[in-house]
This record gives C-alpha cells, sequence and structure tokens, in this order.
C-alpha cells in the first residue's frame, strides 16, 4: 500500500511564506528602536508613523483608491478598535525596547498569540480544546521559566509594556479574525495617525 501524498496548496504556502516574511521583518523593528538611540521612544514613534502614512497614501493615491486615513476613521467599530489596539501594541513595545533588556521585551511580547488564543475564545466564542488550553498552558509556564529570573535585569515598568504590546497584538489579530476578508491596510494608516 502507497503512503498518501501530502500536498500543500500554493495560497497556503503564499500565506505561510508571507507570516514568514512578517516575522522577518518585524524582527528588525528591536535593533532598529535600540540604533536610534538619539531618539527617545516618542521620537521614533513619530518619525515611524510619518513614514508608514506617507508611504501608505502614496501607495493608494498611485492605485486610485479612497485614502486609507479617512478609511480607517470611517470603517466602524471594529476598524477603530484594530487601530486601537495596533497603537497600544506599536507604544508599549517600542516604549519597551527603548527601556528595558532587549531579551524580556522579546519574550514577554512573544506572548500575543496565547492572549489572542484566550481572547478569541470570549471575543469571538471559539472553542479551546483541551489540547488547545493545555498548550497556552505549557507555553505560558515555559515563558516564565525562561524569563522570572531575569525580571529583577529589567525595569518592571518596560516588562509591563511588553506583557501590554502583547495584549494590544492580541487585540488586533482578534479584530481581524472578526472579517477575514476585509481589507484590514486602514489600520496601519489609523494607528500611526
Amino acid at each position: 500500500m502507497s503512503e498518501p501524498k501530502h500536498h500543500i496548496s500554493a495560497p497556503t504556502l503564499i500565506n505561510s511564506l508571507f507570516g514568514l516574511g512578517a516575522g522577518v521583518v518585524w524582527s528588525f523593528g528591536t535593533p532598529a528602536a535600540r540604533l536610534a538611540d538619539h531618539a527617545d521612544a516618542w521620537q521614533y514613534l513619530i518619525w515611524r508613523s510619518i513614514g508608514i502614512i506617507v508611504v501608505m497614501e502614496i501607495v493608494t493615491l498611485v492605485r486610485r483608491r479612497r485614502s486609507l486615513l479617512v478609511v480607517a476613521f470611517t470603517s466602524g467599530a471594529t476598524m477603530m478598535v484594530a487601530n486601537a489596539m495596533l497603537l497600544l501594541a506599536s507604544l508599549a513595545y517600542v516604549y519597551s525596547v527603548k527601556n528595558n533588556i532587549a531579551a524580556n521585551t522579546a519574550f514577554l511580547a512573544s506572548t500575543g498569540p496565547l492572549i489572542a488564543v484566550v481572547l478569541a475564545r470570549f471575543v469571538l466564542g471559539e472553542r479551546l480544546t483541551r489540547v488547545t488550553l493545555g498548550a497556552v498552558a505549557v507555553a505560558f509556564t515555559g515563558l516564565l521559566v525562561m524569563v522570572i529570573g531575569d525580571l529583577h535585569a529589567g525595569n518592571m515598568v518596560g516588562n509591563v509594556t511588553a506583557l501590554l504590546s502583547a495584549v494590544g497584538f492580541a487585540g488586533y489579530a482578534v479584530s481581524l479574525r472578526t472579517d477575514a476578508h476585509r481589507d484590514w491596510s486602514p489600520v496601519l494608516c489609523g494607528y500611526a495617525a
């Protein structure tokens, strides 16, 4: 009897590559913020936000579409929640990176997907299986074991803001899951503004 062949569809592969690419691009955020030692967290965030808005609006103009900035603030409550959650994530993450040990920030902010799983249960009514709950418990325990010994090395405000960043990213992810077919790109301009 022959083994069944596993086939990965093109959309799945493309989505996986985009996800991997996003992680690679996002990983440059920490060194970029740390290397901008001449700018405090607010200056860094302001200039980054201006850059995001300019680039996104130029692309929108070239594509002859409606301003993303306008869409971000006129498309309903869920879009506004997504704007607010991404803003929280961005503010908290950059503050933590600028005022904490990078390893603590990275570990604590990485709890975002775990928080999103729990948040999705309460906001979207998604069912959590025992396996999922067990995985979340094991992951949180592992993160605590890795970070608990080094918490004294960072500052507590930096650690708390790293966790707030994870909450922001989780809230943003859950907002996007409310309508997977919607264009959520206006959120980039919305949070930046």
